[in-house]
């Protein structure tokens, strides 16, 4: 029901709206999605095969690549909008 939802959003008629942007957005999502699932797959098994990790070891560490991650986006665009001024 809230796929149809959402689905039903994207494709109404509005003045203004663009949604050619929404469905690129969503396309971009998506194929980042299985670039990353795929990226996660052979990331644990090299790890495993060279390191010897377990999966509780290489979700820990995804887990904190992530955090940074978010952080240092969040970091990243204070410090944008510092130098280049406020848009």
């Amino acid at each position: 029901m809230l796929i149809k939802d959402l689905i039903d959003t994207c494709v109404k008629k509005r003045h203004g709206f663009n949604r050619s942007l929404v469905w690129s957005c969503v396309a971009c999502l998506t194929f980042l999605l299985i670039v990353f699932e795929g990226s996660l797959s052979i990331g644990y098994l090299f790890v495993s095969a060279r390191l010897g990790w377990t999966i509780q070891q290489y979700s820990v560490y995804n887990a904190v690549d992530i955090v940074i991650q978010v952080l240092g986006t969040i970091f990243g665009i204070k410090v944008m909008r510092k130098y280049a001024g406020s848009f």
